[in-house]
């Protein structure tokens, strides 16, 4: 028998936090309630936790904050785009630094620095992206082998769209050596159309994503059902993402 699919939601869920990285019915389907059994269905499973979303457009937002209580309203998030220019005046290495791939003997130590700074567990998205064939990661590293930042590059479901996220790193310079050298690790084919997602008012991100040769973008909204987490926006040069992951 052959199975179709009419939509979706997709949440990433912890002990006390979710959040729905897709939700969409397809049009020809749209007006017959499927979408909403789909979002009822989501939101029990999430159930009391606190959850997030980033919608797809500002209509979707006031649904969403309006008839969905998710009123815990944070800056919007840009999308820096384009095709990557990596010939630039870029930093190419710093001293006692050293970039190593992601794998099973430090990633432990990637999840604890993800966590530091997202102020969330995301190990299972942190362990699936880094496993998938066509992602590209790179860990900075010190002398004690302490992780200083961490990037990941993903396949997405658009075709021929590379997403970066994320890019944490401790300072700006350790985030231009890790975005650029993992950026180089994508074949010249995989360039062509580069996403880094990042908050509006974060001007160190922003000028990072342009010294790879990207442009501003389109903007979205999103908020939160209790609380807005706590992070270290100082150490985000683009954000984390499961709207685009390839299952």
């Amino acid at each position: 028998m052959k199975y179709e699919s009419y939509g979706k939601v997709q949440v990433n869920v912890s002990e006390d936090f979710a959040v729905i990285g897709g939700y969409c019915v397809k049009p020809e389907y749209q007006g017959h309630g499927i979408g909403n059994n789909i979002w009822n269905s989501g939101m029990a499973h999430m159930g009391d936790r606190n959850i997030g979303l980033i919608a797809a457009n500002m209509k979707m937002f006031e649904i969403y904050r309006d008839r969905h209580h998710f009123k815990c309203i944070r800056e919007p998030v840009l999308y820096m785009r384009g095709q990557l220019a990596l010939d630039r005046d870029l930093i190419d290495h710093i001293k006692g630094v050293s970039l190593v791939a992601m794998n099973e003997d430090n990633v432990r130590d990637v999840i604890e620095y993800d966590q530091q700074v997202c102020g969330l567990d995301r190990s299972v998205m942190i362990e699936g992206f880094y496993k998938t064939a066509d992602n590209v990661s790179l860990v900075a590293i010190n002398d004690r082998n302490q992780v200083l930042g961490y990037c990941l590059i993903m396949e997405t479901c658009y075709q021929g769209l590379q997403l970066v996220a994320p890019l944490y790193a401790d300072n700006c310079q350790i985030a231009e050596l890790l975005g650029h050298k993992c950026c180089l690790l994508l074949p010249l084919s995989k360039r062509n159309d580069v996403i880094i997602k990042c908050w509006k008012s974060d001007h160190k991100a922003i000028q990072l994503a342009k010294k790879l040769g990207l442009s501003e973008g389109i903007e979205q909204m999103g908020g939160y059902t209790k609380v807005i987490p706590q992070t270290n926006v100082g150490k985000m040069y683009s954000l984390g993402s499961t709207m685009f992951y390839v299952l």
